[in-house]
């Protein structure tokens, strides 16, 4: 009996405090998604670039949607003239409240999104060296990249640099090998770079160019051939000019190392520090892919 007399104590406030820890939970999910809007919003407004007509007509769709928002809100909770809402629905109004604002925001994000293809299948995996990645512009911050990609898809991680030293830099999406880049920030975070390694990897560069993209292929794009050093050294198999390439106008800010694929006695004539054309036949002969880029911002 005495057992029972406690509990029944105790039972309204561990009650009281769960609902709380839930209507925290639901404000953080309607904060969330309100930030995914805005970046989403403004990724939109600047795809636009300098056409005030379309941009317009967006703001004026955002407002009436805002006004379509404040309505179905007000129809789904509604309440009695006279009635308090808390009173109405309970405790758990709160927190039903700002799920179901929540929901409507994250939609809206979505249908924001198609308009600049982010919802595609690689729409939002394209990087223009020192311009964009992504929907996020040149000069975006971390806060900027958590803000439109959310922080459950940032990890902060130790990159490797060479020689045993690493420095902090994050990544994005790091549970799915696909989509995973890592991003390095100067210390000012006005600069950032963005590496990707991974070999199943889904982002490209200026739409075509990606992991596993062929010495040949990249010859083409390129639209002329181009140089690179020998393998197996600190600099192996990195592109340091596209010459009179459509390319070379990235130069400085896309780096792109190769792999060779066949390892006999005719791409031995291929190693080491020596800088070589990739129209060289035995470079040709190795069939080198890529396996490393660098893309500066």
């Amino acid at each position: 009996m005495l057992l029972a007399f406690v509990c029944a104590l105790l039972a309204p406030a561990a009650l009281a405090q769960t609902q709380r820890e839930m209507n925290e939970e639901a404000a953080k999910y309607f904060q969330d998604a309100d930030k995914k809007l805005n970046a989403a919003y403004s990724a939109v407004i600047a795809s636009f670039g300098e056409d005030e007509g379309q941009k317009e007509a967006l703001r004026e769709a955002q407002r009436a949607w805002l006004k379509f928002t404040e309505l179905h809100l007000k129809a789904v909770f509604y309440v009695p003239e006279g009635e308090d809402a808390r009173t109405y629905f309970g405790s758990i109004h709160a927190m039903n409240y700002a799920f179901e604002k929540g929901d409507l925001y994250q939609q809206r994000a979505v249908l924001l999104n198609k308009m600049i293809g982010l919802n595609e299948e690689d729409g939002s995996l394209n990087i223009v060296p020192g311009q964009s990645i992504g929907a996020l512009k040149s000069g975006s911050t971390i806060d900027d990249f958590m803000m439109f990609y959310g922080v459950e898809n940032i990890k902060e991680v130790e990159v490797p640099m060479g020689e045993g030293e690493t420095v902090k830099g994050y990544a994005l999406f790091p549970n799915d090998p696909e989509r995973e880049v890592t991003i390095i920030f100067s210390e000012d975070q006005k600069e950032l770079k963005v590496l990707i390694t991974s070999e199943t990897s889904r982002w490209t560069i200026l739409d075509d160019i990606k992991i596993g993209t062929t010495l040949v292929d990249l010859e083409k794009l390129n639209h002329s051939e181009f140089k690179l050093y020998g393998f197996e050294w600190d600099f192996g198999g990195v592109v340091n000019s596209y010459g009179d390439g459509k390319l070379e106008k990235y130069r400085s800010n896309l780096t792109v190392i190769f792999d060779p694929t066949v390892f006999d006695e005719k791409t031995q004539k291929v190693l080491g520090d020596n800088e070589y054309k990739s129209s060289n036949q035995s470079m040709i002969h190795a069939k080198p892919v890529i396996r490393e880029i660098w893309v500066s911002m």
